[in-house]
């Protein structure tokens, strides 16, 4: 009986306790899944893993590189390494045909007659292997030659530097078919009416030709490069493109130009320069796949895809096979435009799909390896998510899935972010439609597995954990300049909507006789916080509570109506809102903090010897400043008597020997540090 779950995420935890919050993590989208290691598993576009294709191992090339794939009959033959070599592979047997020191070989292909043609690169030789022997076939003018397409008469070759497309007979006579104004003609194919097709590099253009050879741009591509298309029954085409971001230039006139040669080489006249001014290309370094219509409507089917676009195969029901070139993906494109991560092959670059009888041909590159694709599934996968971060030791819930078939579970948790031998050892799940108890240890991270069997299907999977309750963090406690307030923020605080931290974004006023005090606080649990904030008076006993339940990390507070001295701040920070039996606080207590309101004194005013003396006294804060104004006068910034405001006591002298016989009132103002000022007047007669 196939088992089919549909998890209820309450069952997640067995009991309730009333600590740090209870969370789920769930895996049910294709970017929930896709950075986990896939080993015969495939990920649809919608999150849904089945098993994958099977696949064989054919061959090692111990080479890093595979340039290149064909096949006739049982034979199939490799171009690898660099320096570039001709393997060919027949059963079991592998031998060297060809060796050459140049480092690639980018065009290869077999033709009916079991014919095998190649080019290394760069350069213009073309060879032929034929009943065993391997021969120069013909030597172009040309630094690259990309593509061979044989032909009931011959070859077609598309070739760079300079971009053509060039007609080989059966005794290498060559025409030159198609000249173009692109550096470089990438691909070239027929589809079943007989037009060509042809995809260059410098513009990303496509091109189409009728059966008399005249060419059409089908489409003008935003990619720097076409570098494969594909035909379909219905007159599409499939056009796979790559972007460098290069500067775009304007696109000259292009025509066909034939120029019959019959010595083995080609020969081609220079074209309009392409140095006019560039435009920004708007490709992608991902690459694009086009599906083109017969009248050059295009939609790009891999935008948003997750890797770099490097070759493809249509098979029989539509979809295209897509290899990446930085991941060693494989990736089914459907006629819908879904795209399934199919398989994930230990190596970078997947440089050729080839059609085969059973299935399909799949080289790859660092390293170089040779792969059979079956049309069957393989019998037996597993998936294994990457370590999920619970950010600090956590207990952990139940597993609850979704799908159908037999999917197997184990789990295990460890303190590293990459699992070692630390780890605990892998718990099995029993098997079941309900959700099953993890019993990993406590620990940071997590992570899970699941072995599929057969048809079996999964979409979701989830897990409940707990963080183990940690202790807030309080720290940077900063007593403010005298005189500041934040009354934005306390009246936030107050109801339980503040910030934890940035004072520095709160407006803020001058209000006389405020006290402000700012901190920072964070929970590792991510627990709200709230702040109980108490002072007390230097040498007193008792804690007074000054707010409770306090939710932002400043507070103003109001000292007028306090006693002048010396005070402490104490901020307990809690997290006890959501835990509610085992909470945990944390508490500091501030540096002194001076409450002074009161105006300074000033006494001793008195007139000796034609000096109007005072002195100026303050019991917590220095004087800063003294001024004086005698009768209707303005005010005027006094010394003190030894020349320097530096503390809490001052004496004062102002000289009255130039005041006129007669009477006179001089006022005087004394300032503080805390701008507390004090003022008094003196009657006085000459």
């Amino acid at each position: 009986m196939q088992k089919r779950f549909f998890p209820l995420f309450v069952l997640l935890f067995f009991s309730v306790v009333f600590a740090t919050e209870s969370k789920v993590k769930e895996f049910k989208s294709f970017a929930d899944f896709k950075e986990g290691t896939f080993s015969s598993i495939a990920l649809a576009d919608n999150g849904v893993l089945t098993l994958a294709p099977a696949t064989q191992k054919i061959f090692d090339a111990k080479a890093q590189h595979i340039w290149q794939l064909a096949a006739t009959g049982e034979t199939i033959y490799l171009a690898s390494g660099s320096p570039a070599h001709i393997l060919r592979l027949a059963g079991e047997k592998a031998d060297t045909v060809f060796s050459s020191q140049k480092p690639a070989v980018f065009a290869m292909a077999t033709a009916k007659n079991k014919t095998l043609y190649f080019a290394p690169s760069p350069g213009g030789k073309l060879y032929r292997l034929q009943n065993g022997q391997i021969k120069l076939f013909a030597e172009l003018k040309v630094r690259y030659i990309w593509d061979i397409l044989p032909e009931k008469n011959g070859l077609l070759l598309a070739t760079g530097d300079p971009g053509l497309i060039l007609h080989l007979d059966t005794q290498a006579k060559i025409d030159t078919f198609f000249t173009s104004t692109e550096n470089h003609i990438r691909v070239i194919t027929r589809d079943t009416k007989g037009n060509l097709y042809a995809g260059s590099a410098d513009h990303g253009l496509v091109f189409r030709f009728n059966k008399n050879g005249d060419p059409f741009v089908l489409y003008d591509s935003p990619e720097t490069e076409i570098f494969n298309i594909i035909t379909a029954e219905n007159g599409e085409i499939w056009a796979a493109g790559l972007s460098e971001k290069l500067s775009r230039s304007a696109i000259p006139a292009m025509k066909n130009a034939i120029k019959k040669s019959g010595n083995g080489s080609s020969e081609h006249k220079s074209r309009n320069d392409l140095s006019a001014k560039p435009a920004k290309n708007g490709g992608s370094s991902k690459g694009a796949l086009y599906k083109i219509s017969t009248n050059g409507v295009a939609r790009n089917f891999w935008s948003g895809a997750p890797a770099r676009l490097q070759s493809m195969l249509r098979q029989k029901d539509g979809s295209i096979l897509a290899g990446s070139g930085d991941s060693g993906q494989v990736f089914r494109l459907h006629p819908d435009g879904d795209i399934e991560q199919l398989l994930d092959f230990d190596a970078e670059q997947i440089v050729a799909i080839k059609p085969q009888r059973d299935g399909a041909l799949l080289a790859t590159a660092n390293s170089g390896m040779l792969y059979k694709v079956l049309r069957k599934n393989a019998t037996n996968g597993f998936y294994e998510s990457t370590p999920f971060d619970a950010g600090s030791f956590t207990n952990w819930g139940s597993l609850s899935w979704r799908g159908t078939g037999q999917v197997k579970f184990s789990v295990r948790s460890g303190n590293t972010g990459t699992p070692d031998e630390t780890w605990s050892t892998w718990q099995h799940l029993p098997p079941s439609t309900r959700p099953q108890a993890i019993k990993s240890p406590t620990a940071r991270f997590f992570q899970w597995r699941a072995d599929f069997i057969g048809e079996a299907k999964l979409s979701a999977v989830s897990f409940g954990y707990k963080q183990q309750n940690i202790a807030p963090i309080l720290e940077n406690i900063i007593i403010h300049e005298p005189g500041i307030a934040f009354p934005d923020a306390v009246k936030d605080g107050s109801d339980g909507d503040g910030q934890t931290s940035a004072v520095s974004a709160r407006k803020k006023v001058n209000k006389t006789g405020f006290q402000s005090i700012s901190w920072n606080m964070r929970d590792e649990n991510g627990d709200p916080l709230s702040c109980t904030i108490a002072y007390k008076m230097q040498d007193t006993g008792n804690w007074r509570t000054m707010i409770d339940d306090y939710t932002a990390a400043v507070y103003s507070w109001d000292t007028r109506t306090l006693e002048d001295g010396i005070y402490h701040i104490k901020i307990s920070v809690s997290d006890k809102k959501n835990n509610t039996n085992n909470s945990f606080s944390t508490t500091k207590i501030s540096e002194d903090v001076l409450v002074d309101n009161s105006v300074p004194e000033i006494t001793a005013f008195a007139v000796r010897d034609k000096k109007i003396v005072f002195q100026a006294g303050d019991k917590f804060s220095r004087i800063v400043a003294a001024y004086f104004a005698i009768d209707s006068g303005d005010w005027q910034a006094l010394a003190p008597a030894d020349g320097i405001a530096d503390s809490r006591s001052e004496k004062y002298e102002i000289d009255a020997s130039a005041l006129k016989k007669g009477a006179h009132t001089v006022m005087v103002k004394i300032a503080d540090e805390r701008n507390n000022t004090a003022y008094r007047h003196l009657n006085i007669k000459f």
